[in-house]
């Protein structure tokens, strides 16, 4: 299950447009402004399970959605369909009296939502573009860029809130806290995602307090903050991210790529951590008793301007690493705090630059420097631009291991279809020994058609052009992230080709087409309906 990152997403098209449990649109349908001049209007007279359907146009609204479950607000498509707050106030307001009726059969897809404004002195200056009280609705492609919040949230802001976010773009967003995302006791998922460009004195991408928000197919980069420049936890806060790539974010204190503060532990698994920077922890920083989980992690080219560039630990806290690569991080890959409370952390079946005896404990903790472990050029592709997947002469591949328990509690448990070899890669992504790396042409333009049909059962056809000869993958994740089936991953000529995915032993659901060209990806969501 391996993961880079995501560029182009695909619209639902509007007769088949759906929730995430798959609800279809109602035959009560409401349309702006044919029937009602604004979103507002027609969203009060709406009844359960209604859709509003809004045409094409910039909407200067800003809108506080009505306390009625299961509404359907469906726009003609990002680009087309833009609801703007005009700097005034939140773009779109769940409000406190909802009671938590609002879940995830309310829907709003096919908007950009942008200059809102959630500003100090005003009841409540949270959520510049999206805010959210105890409400869970779901948010299908959609854009959420140019908010701002005095306070925390500049693209959304969620309160004891858990909707779920599919092929969502957060970006250019900025907030005291939670550029992009701000969460206090909420746990929202998040399936192919992209926050970038976000900006906030804490958590530039994601901002996370007492909340266990579930990450699949994510991409934060570019963000920025004092500390955690993609990802900041605070208060017990645990996020389990699955295929993600944190990257290029920047922390003026501590934790370029993640900040992990008073018994945060987030699980990662098959995440990419690469050319973040902060003063403390370029990767991952860690502090008050925080214990992150990584497994088939890649940790690399990020840096620390004192110390810490791959992982910086302080006051007694522990992280542990199976089937991980941290490579080429400066000023040290691995830095204990030498003050408040002794650090450990254990090491398994991972390439270490520098070996155990480059690991910088300052006499104050203890490294469980366990079996398997590397100190070997992993062998990256192309890191300069970006790709960490492995070379065929990689030591780390088979180096990995399926099955590992530390003191009772076991970390790794994976399944012979999960890895390709004898033995699981390290690192954030598989070798499947198909790939020539001696004859790779670049392949400068692609496309991924629409799948054919779509829903579909069993089958469906996938169409994707190639303008010169190159080597591409496509392959078949499920909503969790998890990589279902390669259908290619070779090099292809020129031209147009059509490849059919069998599906008839899969649960009916949502499931992904992801083709990766080079730099260059672009997902489809697919439909199974049995």
């Amino acid at each position: 299950t391996r993961w880079t990152s995501i560029d182009n997403f695909t619209n639902i098209p509007q007769d088949l447009a759906f929730c995430l449990s798959g609800s279809i649109v109602e035959d009560n349908v409401i349309h702006v402004p044919e029937d009602y001049e604004t979103i507002q209007e027609a969203l009060n007279i709406a009844n359960e399970g209604d859709t509003v359907l809004v045409a094409s146009g910039t909407y200067y609204e800003n809108i506080t959605w009505p306390t009625t479950n299961s509404i359907k607000l469906i726009g003609s498509g990002e680009e087309d369909c833009i609801i703007d707050g005009n700097h005034t106030a939140s773009v779109i307001r769940f409000e406190e009296d909802l009671n938590g009726i609002i879940n995830t059969t309310t829907l709003i897809s096919d908007f950009t939502i942008t200059n809102g404004y959630a500003q100090g002195g005003s009841p409540n200056p949270y959520g510049g573009g999206i805010y959210l009280d105890d409400s869970n609705p779901s948010l299908v492609d959609v854009t959420i860029t140019g908010n701002l919040a005095t306070s925390s949230g500049g693209g959304i802001y969620l309160d004891d809130s858990d909707p779920s976010l599919e092929n969502v773009t957060i970006s250019n967003n900025s907030a005291s806290s939670g550029g992009g995302i701000y969460c206090s006791s909420s746990s929202p998922s998040l399936a192919i995602v992209t926050i970038s460009n976000n900006s906030a004195s804490s958590g530039g991408g994601i901002y996370c307090s007492s909340s266990s928000p579930s990450l699949a197919i994510v991409t934060i980069s570019n963000n920025s903050a004092s500390s955690g420049g993609g990802i900041y936890c605070r208060d017990n806060s645990s996020p389990s991210l699955a295929n993600v790539t944190i990257s290029n974010n920047f922390a003026d204190f501590s934790g370029g790529g993640i900040y992990c503060f008073y018994n945060s532990s987030p699980s990662l698994e098959n995440v990419t951590i690469t050319g973040n920077s902060a003063y403390l922890g370029g990767g991952i920083s860690c502090y008050q008793s925080s214990s992150p989980s990584l497994e088939n992690v890649t940790i690399s080219n990020n840096s620390a301007s004192s110390d810490g560039g791959g992982i910086f630990c302080g006051f007694s806290s522990s992280p542990s690493l199976v089937n991980c690569i941290l490579w080429n991080d400066a000023p040290q890959e691995v830095y204990f705090r030498e003050d408040y409370g002794p650090n450990s952390i254990m090491i398994a079946y991972s390439d270490i630059q520098g070996g155990e005896a480059g690991i910088v404990t300052n006499d104050n903790g203890t490294v469980y420097w366990e079996y398997g472990n590397l100190d070997l050029d992993p062998f990256f592709t192309d890191p300069e631009n970006g790709d960490y997947h492995l070379t065929e002469n990689s030591p780390c591949i088979d180096a990995g291991t399926a099955f590992f328990v530390f003191e009772g509690d076991t970390l790794v448990n994976m399944s012979e279809d999960e890895y390709y070899g004898t033995a699981p890669d390290m690192g954030a992504f598989e070798y499947d020994g198909t790939v020539d790396n001696d004859y790779e042409l670049e392949i400068t333009n692609y496309e991924l058609g629409n799948a054919y049909p779509n829903p579909f059962n069993p089958s469906t056809t996938i169409s994707y052009a190639v303008e010169t000869n190159g080597r591409l993958s496509l392959q078949i994740y499920n909503i969790t992230g998890q990589l279902i089936e390669t259908l290619v991953n070779e090099q292809v000529e020129a031209g147009y080709h059509t490849v059919v995915w069998f599906a008839e032993n899969q649960p009916s659901g949502i499931y992904f087409a992801k083709l990766v060209a080079g730099d260059f990806t672009k997902t489809q969501k697919l439909v199974l309906l049995k």
